[in-house]
């Protein structure tokens, strides 16, 4: 009888394993399955975010193609004006004739202590001048606007 109840009792401690090991397999289950469905959310995220970074690209590339294209119609426009000596030797603001050097500049530095235009690039012909203008102006560039290096050393030489 003794080896009877000692069986018995193993068998309950084996139904009562296989009984936690199976909660614990469901439990696992439950798990695996939230991660698949977390797998599944993760990959349709990829895939939505991959379509949007693509269609940006896409976006990007003809944005970038047309701001060319666009660009290039006013350096075309600009350089058939020059060929064609459509510029006249009129001064423009920013671009004008200097007697003294003998010299057309172009404005690309205005010194805001002095209100006056500081920075200059010379050129020996109008058209070459009025060239360079147009393209600043095709491009959206402005003379830079700050204070020019005789007003900074004035400005110090008065804080001192």
């Amino acid at each position: 009888m003794f080896a009877f109840t000692k069986k018995k009792r193993e068998l309950l401690r084996l139904q009562t394993e296989n009984v936690m090991l199976q909660k614990s397999l469901d439990v696992m289950k439950v798990n695996l399955r939230e991660r698949e469905k977390q797998c599944r959310m993760l990959e349709k995220r990829v895939w939505d975010t991959d379509a949007r970074v693509r269609h940006a690209e896409q976006e990007s590339r003809y944005m970038e193609k047309r701001l060319r294209e666009e660009h290039w119609e006013a350096v075309h426009s600009i350089f058939m004006k020059k060929e064609h000596g459509c510029y006249g030797t009129d001064e423009i603001s920013g671009c004008y004739y200097n007697p003294e050097n003998k010299k057309w500049e172009v404005a690309v530095g205005d010194c805001f202590t002095a209100g006056e235009e500081a920075e200059r690039v010379l050129f020996e012909r109008s058209e070459d001048a009025r060239c360079y203008f147009e393209l600043m102006k095709a491009f959206g560039m402005r003379p830079d606007s700050g204070q020019c290096l005789a007003c900074y050393e004035e400005y110090l030489k008065e804080s001192a």
